[in-house]
């Protein structure tokens, strides 16, 4: 019993619930304030690696990984997107929700031995610090923030190469979809007032998109390339969803114009 609870509420800081949220969040609720938490999310996960090579402090050796436990990444990915969330939405039982959730993330970390209690700590520590250090320069500069985003990921890319002598996966990945994202949004605005065509029509545009890059890397590369090209399906896909939601307003305005024209 405790253990199936553990493990969904560990399934609110794993990519199979975050990346649905962030791309229907993106689409359907409001375009900024998820725009943003992509970009807090997927840097922290470069953010996370950098820490985490600096430290080097290994994870427990029964689970058997290579690779390191300080500060937790995903108690630091939990709680970069929902406190995030918490503070761009005003409603008090929705933040007493989130405290819930991050406590019982934290506390399915630890009861399933992934991390101890001061790894947990330090996820979150490093996890506000992050949201304060994005928080202000945006506010501040918010026509360079995307540029210092994709310039501070580049150094940290650099920085964890040299530390580490190779880059991991995820971080590879957060990377891509990062540079990826904030490009095309750079290039296709987001704000536009979206009606629920728009929204039903780049839903539908973005999962289409999503399988055929799926299909094209998971079927077409060759076998066992290295990280950093078969990664590159991030970088796709990060380009991808805002440019469906752009298409999504192309086509529903061409179509509104026959239309009147026709009538």
């Amino acid at each position: 019993m405790l253990d199936t609870l553990a493990r969904t509420l560990l399934a609110f800081s794993n990519g199979s619930v975050v990346i649905p949220l962030i791309i229907l969040g993106f689409i359907w609720l409001d375009r900024n304030v998820f725009y943003h938490a992509a970009c807090l999310v997927l840097l922290g996960i470069v953010v996370n690696v950098a820490l985490k090579v600096t430290f080097q402090i290994p994870l427990p050796p029964a689970l058997g990984k290579d690779w390191f436990a300080f500060p937790s990444g995903h108690m630091q990915l939990s709680t970069v997107l929902y406190v995030w969330l918490a503070y761009n939405v005003a409603k008090p039982l929705f933040r007493l929700a989130v405290v819930a959730l991050l406590v019982g993330i934290g506390a399915s970390l630890i009861h399933f031995d992934y991390h101890n209690l001061f790894d947990v700590l330090a996820g979150s520590f490093f996890a506000l610090l992050l949201i304060v250090a994005y928080y202000l320069p945006s506010k501040k500069w918010p026509q360079k923030m995307p540029l210092i985003v994709v310039l501070i990921g580049s150094l940290l890319v650099f920085y964890i190469n040299w530390r580490y002598t190779r880059i991991p996966v995820h971080a590879w990945m957060a990377y891509y979809a990062l540079s990826g994202f904030v490009i095309s949004d750079k290039l296709c605005g987001r704000n536009t007032a979206l009606l629920l065509s728009h929204k039903l029509l780049a839903t539908f545009l973005c999962v289409l998109a999503l399988v055929t890059i799926h299909l094209v890397f998971h079927h077409m590369l060759p076998n066992n390339p290295p990280a950093h090209i078969y990664q590159l399906e991030w970088l796709v896909i990060g380009l991808t969803v805002p440019t469906m939601v752009y298409m999504a307003r192309c086509i529903e305005k061409q179509w509104s114009s026959r239309f009147k024209i026709a009538t």
